[in-house]
């Protein structure tokens, strides 16, 4: 899904956030659906482009803010969800190695938001997945479990 950020400006999207358990062992795709626009859209991929004609001064305030929120839905009284260690975890040669994103976590957990910024005409592509422990609320057992998604670009166009 491509996101675009406006010349000189900044842009908000929230994101819900689905968890799914592992099954026969291999990370599940977690549902990402984008709730800011209406109709709902699900997210397969978090494309981010910057225009390309934007000042160098234009640059440094240009932010498209990605909201993160883990679905209510999947919360229950005897389990719930929350991310853990940073929100998410690079794959191997997948990385920010510009340092355009940002990453906090925020209500208890609950929210990850990611700040994206693009102060070059470099295109860069990542990969990560979206960590996030499992407890079961009856025992008190906690899991850490990864996304397999998502990916996607920053760019100026």
């Amino acid at each position: 899904m491509e996101f675009n950020v406006p010349q000189g400006g900044s842009s908000i999207c929230h994101i819900d956030v689905y968890p799914e358990l592992p099954q026969n062992g291999a990370a599940q795709d977690w549902r990402l659906v984008n709730t800011s626009l209406t109709p709902t859209e699900d997210v397969d991929s978090l494309d981010v482009q910057f225009a390309l004609a934007s000042s160098p001064q234009e640059r440094q305030s240009e932010r498209m803010i990605l909201v993160f929120s883990i679905s209510e839905t999947v919360q229950t009284p005897e389990t719930s969800w929350r991310f853990t260690q940073g929100g998410l975890m690079y794959c191997e040669g997948q990385a920010d190695i510009l340092d355009d994103m940002n990453f906090n976590i925020s209500n208890d957990g609950k929210v990850l938001t990611a700040t994206v910024k693009c102060l070059t005409d470099l295109d860069m592509s990542f990969n990560f997945s979206l960590m996030a422990l499992h407890k079961d609320n009856v025992s008190g057992e906690c899991k850490i479990f990864g996304s397999s998604d998502p990916g996607g670009t920053i760019l100026r166009r």
